[in-house]
């Protein structure tokens, strides 16, 4: 559970990136350029497969950028 210190810091924080800023990958997405999702969501997956630990999340946006063609 995050504390509401922590949540309101974080909104607030949010709250400063100026319109029109793009996460990384969405800006290579727009250029037809490989993205990072491998050393991202992969790495989160395999090491996490390692540990026998499930992360559905990491796993299906993996999957679903995999399934995209990249890498």
């Amino acid at each position: 559970a995050l504390d509401e210190a922590f949540r309101r810091s974080l909104l607030d924080r949010i709250g400063t990136i100026p319109g029109g800023v793009a996460p990384t990958m969405l800006q290579d997405r727009l250029a037809s350029r490989p993205t990072e999702h491998d050393a991202i969501h992969g790495a989160v997956v395999r090491a996490a497969d390692r540990a026998g630990l499930d992360v559905p999340l990491h796993r299906f946006l993996f999957t679903l950028l995999d399934a995209s063609g990249e890498r």
